[in-house]
């Protein structure tokens, strides 16, 4: 998220990002012709950075500017079944467990002002945080058939523990640092999808999917102003042969108004409203080899 350095809200966020990337090395075993499991370890890197506005608790001041710059590794595993009913339906099961990451690194103040200036000079705010970043459990269960005709109808639902997940932005609340975390809720997420094949390779895909709000409107932060998600989109499957293919996709996605009241504030005033204009263009590509 991205506000601007001179809006109503900057001393909530003026930026935020969370970077998550994971390498996952994965063993999978087919039992039988019906069964077959596996499992994966995560090596998560997670970097956070988020800048705010400092009021400076001096009269006629220009504000202060804080930024927090938080990087961590954590590790997680992953379980999961895939059963073969028939020759053209067939149903899997994902387990991701949840993953704590102690993720730290340095505040880093300018035109802090005289009050937090001192407070940083006699050591009673510091210019080191550490927290913890959780990234949450989840379970995963689909279901894929295929009809007479070659069409296929695929459906997933996902269960996402998010009351666990952990700390959003860091703001100064006075001359008290704030991480602003917790209150979320956990969720459930489902899609479906109906795919149908056409000549030289080629195949069509139609899906929808709808996330629930992880958030209740008075929790909403605007570091993280998530809400309920829903989208449509269409897809081209071209198999090339040789066991190469390639895909492109297109949806249209709807993230919600996101309604932020952030309550009252002596230092940092109150900011109320939403999104006006929620809406995405999201075009993704995949190749197999």
């Amino acid at each position: 998220s991205q506000y601007g350095s001179d809006w109503a809200g900057r001393y909530y966020a003026d930026s935020y990002s969370l970077v998550y990337v994971a390498v996952t090395p994965a063993l999978s075993w087919r039992i039988n012709e019906q069964w077959s499991v596996g499992t994966a370890v995560g090596i998560n890197y997670i970097a956070s950075e988020s800048e705010v506005a400092i009021n400076t608790l001096t009269p006629g001041a220009p504000d202060g500017r804080l930024k927090a710059d938080l990087d961590g590794v954590g590790t997680n595993f992953n379980l999961s079944l895939l059963w073969e009913m028939t020759g053209k339906t067939r149903f899997g099961l994902s387990y991701t467990s949840e993953s704590k990451t102690e993720i730290d690194g340095d505040l880093k103040f300018r035109n802090a002002g005289p009050v937090i200036g001192g407070l940083l000079d006699r050591g009673i705010l510091s210019d080191k945080i550490k927290v913890e970043q959780v990234m949450p459990q989840r379970i995963v269960g689909g279901v894929y058939h295929e009809l007479e005709s070659g069409a296929f109808i695929v459906s997933d639902l996902a269960w996402v523990e998010f009351s666990k997940f952990g700390a959003n932005s860091i703001t100064l609340d006075g001359d008290k640092i704030h991480v602003d975390g917790g209150g979320f809720n956990n969720f459930w997420a489902g899609t479906l999808g109906y795919g149908f094949p056409k000549n030289n390779g080629m195949r069509y895909t139609m899906d929808t999917f709808y996330v629930q709000a992880p958030v209740d409107d008075e929790n909403r932060t605007l570091a993280l102003a998530l809400d309920r998600i829903w989208g449509v989109g269409v897809g081209v499957h071209v198999d090339q042969g040789n066991g190469q293919d390639v895909e492109f996709n297109l949806h249209l996605v709807d993230f919600g108004k996101g309604p932020v009241d952030t309550g009252p504030s002596a230092v940092r005033g109150r900011v109320v409203g939403e999104t006006e204009n929620p809406y995405a263009l999201i075009i993704s590509g995949v190749y197999n080899f």
